[in-house]
Formats: structure tokens, sequence, C-alpha cells
């Protein structure tokens, strides 16, 4: 075996040993790429799938969000509990969507909580003395009027 080896490299020439070299880069870059190309699919397989996971169990927030939607129940017709109670589990409702946005991303919970708020935000109105206080029930025209006589509060 070592004479066949020997045999092998006689008469070898620079240019026999500059193809072999390039012969050999170019198997390395080859290994390069597939490697490269294999991991990146096991990457992207790894991030799909804990996207999906992320999306059916925000799902399950949307679906109990859409069915407290539709189970509004109407003060003029049903008891204060089952008001209340309905406004408690909007309330643990909005609890929990916001602990699992936060979870995953800070920015999905951020706006999450602004939409949630934007109603308490929406009733809060300025005092001509430059105070700020919430409006509680629903009175529009009061609110209306006490607005074109108030300024605009500067923070």
């Amino acid at each position: 075996m070592g004479t066949t080896i020997k045999h092998m490299f006689q008469g070898v020439k620079p240019f026999d040993w500059l193809m072999l070299v390039i012969g050999t880069l170019v198997l390395l870059l080859i290994l390069y790429e597939v490697i490269v190309g294999w991991v990146h699919r096991h990457k992207e397989r790894k991030r799909q799938s804990a996207i999906s996971h992320i999306i059916a169990s925000i799902f399950e927030f949307m679906e109990r969000g859409r069915k407290l939607q539709a189970s509004v129940p109407d003060p003029s017709f049903d008891t204060p509990d089952v008001v209340d109670r309905w406004i408690e589990s909007v309330k643990l409702w909005s609890i929990d969507t916001n602990n699992i946005l936060a979870q995953h991303s800070l920015h999905a919970s951020a706006a999450f909580v602004l939409v949630v708020n934007a109603r308490s935000v929406d009733s809060t109105i300025c005092s001509p003395e430059g105070q700020y206080f919430t409006v509680l029930g629903i009175n529009e025209n009061a609110i209306r009027d006490y607005s074109h006589n108030s300024t605009i509060c500067e923070e």
C-alpha cells in the first residue's frame, strides 16, 4: 500500500497540486452549502411549529372574546348579578389574554392594552380648571355640552 501511494505522487507537477487543492475546496464548499441548508430548514421548521402553537393559543382567547361579545347582557332586562358576572368574566379574559400576549410579544400586549382601555380614555374629559375625570354612565348630551364649554387640557 505504501508503494502505491508513493507511485501516486511520483512525477506530480505543481499544476496537479493546484488542481487537487481546488477540487478539495469545491468539495468543501458544496459540503458547507448542504449543511447550512439543512440547518436553515431545521430552524425554519422549529420556528413554524412554535408560531403554530402561539397562534393556536391566541385563537382560543379570540374565541373566548367572541363568546363574551356575543353574550353581552342587557342591563334593562338582566339582573345586576348577571351583568356583574359578565363584567368579571370580561376582566378575567382581558387579563389572561394580555398575559399570553406578553409572553410572546410586548408590542402585541401593549397594543391589546391600548385597545382594551380605549373606552376608559374616551370617557375621560378635562374640566376648565384642568382637572381630568371619568364620566360614568351614558349621557352623551351632557358630555357633549360640557366638552364644548371646557378647554383642552395640556399635560
